[in-house]
């Protein structure tokens, strides 16, 4: 993640780059460091086109990141999507008093300081609250493909499926998409691999530029 946000920033006021495709095979990450992506790909995107191209998977965090690309392609068998943000803790504390009779002794400032402790069973308050902040991250996730994807302005002259708010948040319940799925459904925008990515870019550069047209894509 962080080699592709340098990555980024490079090419952003690079002169000698016309045009940047996002290769990508990742099941995820964290919201933040998605959101710091993102943020820059649609800064990007303002100056130069961006494609993202999906190997064999591009899901949740990876998605994210891609919904900013004024295009996304992924091969029909590609795993597409898993939309949505998740906690897990583990709970152990009956294998530890009951089998092994270890007690585990917390002394804290506050009552949520040590929320998903597995050496005890997690409270109703703090479920509620761990949900909370699980649906905040949701709805920033969805609001970020509605800008990203859905609210697409641009006028480049090649393929684009259309992804409406209905369909997203019908989908988005953390389920993956074979790439030939996500095309129809509008979450990707064409299927194929790199050499279907270069043809798109190479296409939506020449539009953008015309006769000015710098040195390469990255």
């Amino acid at each position: 993640a962080s080699s592709m946000l340098k990555s980024l920033v490079s090419a952003k006021t690079d002169k000698n780059i016309s045009g940047i495709i996002l290769k990508i095979n990742s099941p995820g990450g964290t919201v933040a460091m998605s959101q710091n992506i993102y943020n820059k790909i649609l800064e990007v995107r303002n100056i130069k086109p961006v494609v993202a191209v999906f190997e064999d998977i591009g899901a949740s965090g990876a998605y994210y990141i891609a919904s900013a690309a004024d295009r996304i392609v992924a091969q029909e068998g590609s795993l597409v999507g898993s939309i949505g943000v998740i906690f897990s803790f583990m709970d152990f504390h009956n294998l530890l008093a009951n089998k092994l009779n270890i007690n585990s002794v917390v002394i804290k400032s506050g009552k949520f300081k040590d929320i998903g402790s597995g050496t005890r069973e997690m409270t109703d308050e703090e479920k509620t609250l761990m949900q909370e902040i699980i649906n905040d991250s949701y709805e920033q996730f969805v609001i970020a493909i509605i800008n990203g994807r859905i609210n697409r302005t641009d006028n480049y002259n090649v393929e684009k499926t259309n992804l409406t708010e209905q369909t997203l948040r019908m989908f988005a319940d953390g389920r993956i998409f074979t790439g030939r799925q996500a095309k129809k459904l509008g979450f990707i925008d064409q299927t194929g691999d790199m050499d279907t990515a270069k043809t798109m870019i190479t296409s939506m550069m020449q539009q953008k530029y015309k006769n000015d047209l710098p040195a390469s894509l990255v």
